[in-house]
């Protein structure tokens, strides 16, 4: 039997283990999928122990970023962000990739959404909002970051110029003319965890306009609940999810996933939560 993992800390939460097995069943893989709770400064133990017995693992908050010392090659993408969230184990070599990005294009391409030559907007420039950022840009998206700290949306804008050769606009945490202009608006914050109301009014958005949070716990957080009230459409973080899973299985098995039998492991086991 083939063994995968993923780590965190904390990492009991997750729904990974819920969406790869009912993947593997329907598939017929022999093949097991954990969550493993590594505890701070025990990663150079557990790193060893996957190498030697497992054949791959996804990694979340908040070893994604420390994860790229212990790996023989990184992707192109992963190198990039500085974020690893899939490795694959190979006789002990091990390669690091991150599907994040990847993941969230798929669903929203999935949605209808083509980003290639569309105006997007991204609130937040964090792990999660740079993944997304950079996958878009990678895709010819006409990009604004909407950001409290300026400096450091300045900072990943340059990045993304640098690397793509297309220009990002920052704008302050505020309305604005994103929010008139944008056929994407992506929140990328952890506002919404904790039920939270979202502290931006978004009266003034264009209607059918796709709203994303990437949050998926709750599953409709307030922006999403605002968003849908004044005529969007509406997608929460469990799509992202879905199918940065779903590329994991590009990378350790060369097979396309079973997509629709993963989603419905998945709200299967957020209705049963809630």
């Amino acid at each position: 039997m083939m063994r995968y993992a993923v780590i965190g800390n904390p990492v009991k939460h997750s729904l990974s283990p819920v969406m790869h097995m009912a993947g593997f069943l329907a598939s017929g893989i022999d093949a097991s999928y954990e969550a493993i709770t590594v505890p701070s400064g025990e990663l150079d133990a557990y790193v060893q122990m996957l190498s030697e017995q497992y054949h791959g693992w996804n990694i979340t908050y908040p070893y994604k970023e420390d994860m790229i010392k212990y790996l023989d090659d990184v992707s192109e993408e992963a190198q990039a962000l500085g974020a690893v969230n899939t490795v694959k184990n190979e006789r002990g070599k091990l390669y690091g990739y991150n599907t994040d990005g990847a993941g969230f294009v798929a669903a929203v391409q999935n949605a209808g959404f083509v980003p290639a030559g569309n105006r997007v907007a991204v609130i937040g420039a964090g792990g999660a909002a740079r993944a997304v950022i950079y996958a878009l840009a990678k895709e010819e998206a006409e990009i604004t970051i909407v950001n409290r700290n300026q400096q450091k949306a300045g900072e990943l804008a340059r990045q993304i110029e640098n690397k793509f050769g297309r220009p990002v606009n920052c704008v302050p945490f505020d309305k604005g003319e994103w929010m008139l202009s944008s056929g994407l608006i992506i929140q990328g914050t952890p506002i919404g965890m904790q039920d939270e109301p979202f502290p931006l009014v978004l009266e003034g958005i264009k209607e059918k306009v796709l709203a994303v949070d990437l949050i998926y716990k709750p599953l409709q957080t307030n922006f999403l609940k605002q968003a849908q009230n004044l005529g969007c459409r509406i997608m929460n973080g469990l799509e992202m999810l879905l199918y940065q899973g779903a590329y994991a299985w590009d990378i350790w098995f060369g097979r396309k996933a079973p997509v629709e039998n993963m989603r419905k492991a998945l709200y299967s086991a957020l209705e049963k939560e809630s």
